[in-house]
């Protein structure tokens, strides 16, 4: 884990954003491994992940409503 922090189950997008913002500066973007990485490209590929992980459960939803019948 990178970060591990108790939260309340229902944080709003926003609180979630601007935590993963701060875990995203304070530890991630400091490490060797993300030199020359910036912090905009990480957001953005983050956004793109959320995109495809929505897309991808509605398509297991209907696939498992059209075997059933």
């Amino acid at each position: 884990f990178i970060h591990v922090e108790k939260i309340n189950p229902f944080i709003s997008r926003k609180e979630e954003y601007l935590l993963f913002k701060k875990v995203l500066k304070e530890k991630i973007l400091p490490s060797k491994e993300m030199e020359g990485i910036s912090e905009r490209s990480l957001l953005k590929a983050r956004e793109e992940s959320i995109i495809l992980l929505k897309e991808n459960t509605k398509k297991q939803k209907l696939n498992k409503g059209n075997t059933e019948t």
